[in-house]
């Protein structure tokens, strides 16, 4: 991006989707991709990719892929999950509810390099997109199942904030990003 937009300086910021809208609104980021849970954007958002959720559990947890998950089996699970409020998280507990079950949260971490290394090293399991994890997928250091019954697909969705939307820099990163989706979104990666 820096060879094709040399003129734009970038500021990479990470965090959970509900951090990110309150920068984008408090005009601190000109552009967030970010979380929604079900299949479609708000208004106003560009929905860039829709993928299942995963159970991302520790190496061997789970059959090789496509390994299923029912959402009531996640009642037996040692979890580690965002903390409140947090747009999985309520979705979460809104299915556990519906489903009359009590989620196991034995950590609540709001880094994914911190979930990432407890899923890791301590056995817990957690709910996340599995491109998050694909290195680890790969060299099966940890492992992953989709969870089903009911699903729970994650919408991947470009938001602009407010104040710089229309600026040629901000719709020149926003192509940049959207490139980054592949159309249709390739099997392995996103789902």
């Amino acid at each position: 991006m820096a060879e094709r937009l040399p003129r734009v300086r970038l500021q990479v910021v990470d965090g959970f989707s509900n951090a990110l809208e309150e920068r984008l609104v408090q005009g601190e980021l000109d552009l967030a991709v970010i979380n929604r849970f079900g299949g479609t954007a708000l208004r106003g958002e560009e929905r860039l990719a829709v993928v299942p959720t995963q159970v991302i559990g520790p190496p061997g947890a789970f059959a090789p892929p496509p390994a299923e998950i029912a959402f009531r089996q996640l009642a037996d699970l040692p979890l580690v999950l965002p903390s409140r409020p947090n747009a999985l998280r309520t979705a979460l507990d809104q299915l556990a509810r519906q489903a009359g079950i009590v989620l196991k949260v034995m950590v609540e971490a709001d880094s994914t390099l911190t979930i990432r290394d407890l899923v890791r090293q301590c056995g817990l399991y957690s709910l996340l997109p599995r491109q998050m994890f694909d290195d680890e997928l790969s060299a099966a250091t940890m492992s992953a199942a989709r969870l089903v019954r009911p699903e729970l697909p994650r919408t991947l969705a470009l938001v602009s904030g407010a104040l710089q939307a229309d600026s040629a820099a901000v719709r020149a990163v926003a192509h940049e990003i959207r490139s980054l989706v592949p159309t249709p979104p390739v099997r392995a990666l996103w789902c």
